[in-house]
């Protein structure tokens, strides 16, 4: 399968573009495993399971009490809530796995400056998935504007996994999590500060073998700094975070993994990433 199949992407300026883009995702339905003979022949008790699928795609076998979040019923839920909140402005849904995974980033108008010259606009980023890759989620974003030096995903993952078991609906909990999410920018805001009065105190080279990126791509982030003296904590973030955004543009998993270690490196950089599926080549 090519990356272009595995990968989609759909941009939006205005709710109602958002809108627009629910309607082109695909709709997983679900019904007993025991009505898939060929999938069931080597599950037990196939009549306690579920297959969720589109079309002739099997995305997942799940519980008998799992619940589908539909990804338009997620967009729904986000438009309903940016629409109060005036997160209107502009933004994407990125896809994976022919759509069976999106992220949803939808971005203020408003703009920031954490330290001077350096402005950020924020907003916040919705994931789901069909294929179980992860539950309904959220998490604070911030795009830097200087060189477009990719998104900055911090506090991830606000997770609400009892959505899938029917606890809870879409629509109440993503307006509780855009509440807690819009709180956060006094903290980046006091992380970045930090990050940037704050040397790195060892050889950047030792800090992204730490971090498990190869040497080819380890080439491309010190030229990056070549021309900056005195490292900063800040520095090496936006080094991996322009790489990602740049580089990474239709590997969203990969792109999601540089993105923490950018935030790994500004609090901790003493401290490896969390080992996630994708590897860091």
């Amino acid at each position: 399968m090519s990356n272009a199949t595995k990968f989609s992407s759909y941009e939006f300026s205005g709710l109602d573009e958002l809108l627009a883009v629910a309607d082109k995702l695909p709709v997983a339905e679900t019904k007993s495993l025991a009505k898939f003979p060929r999938a069931a022949e080597t599950w037990r008790n196939a009549g306690d399971y579920k297959a969720v699928f589109s079309g002739d795609r099997l995305w997942q076998i799940s519980g008998k009490n799992y619940t589908v979040v539909q990804h338009a019923a997620l967009i729904k839920a986000v438009v309903s809530q940016l629409a109060e909140l005036g997160l209107d402005d502009s933004g994407r849904v990125d896809t994976w796995n022919e759509e069976g995974r999106i992220w949803i980033t939808a971005l203020s108008p408003s703009e920031f400056e954490p330290i001077s010259g350096d402005r950020y606009r924020d907003g916040v980023l919705f994931a789901n998935s069909y294929d179980g890759s992860t539950a309904v989620s959220a998490a604070y974003y911030a795009w830097r504007k200087v060189c477009e030096n990719g998104l900055h995903a911090w506090t991830k993952e606000m997770s609400a996994r009892k959505i899938h078991v029917g606890s809870s609906s879409v629509r109440n909990w993503v307006r509780l999590a855009i509440r807690r999410i819009r709180e956060q920018r006094p903290e980046f805001e006091r992380l970045v500060q930090r990050a940037a009065q704050e040397r790195l105190n060892e050889d950047v080279n030792a800090v992204l073998k730490r971090f498990e990126i190869g040497p080819k791509v380890a080439d491309k982030l010190v030229a990056k700094l070549e021309r900056t003296t005195d490292l900063t904590k800040y520095d090496v973030a936006n080094a991996l975070t322009s790489y990602a955004a740049h580089e990474l543009r239709t590997r969203p998993l990969a792109r999601e993994k540089y993105e923490d270690m950018a935030r790994r490196v500004m609090v901790a950089p003493t401290m490896p990433p969390i080992r996630r599926s994708e590897t860091v080549k």
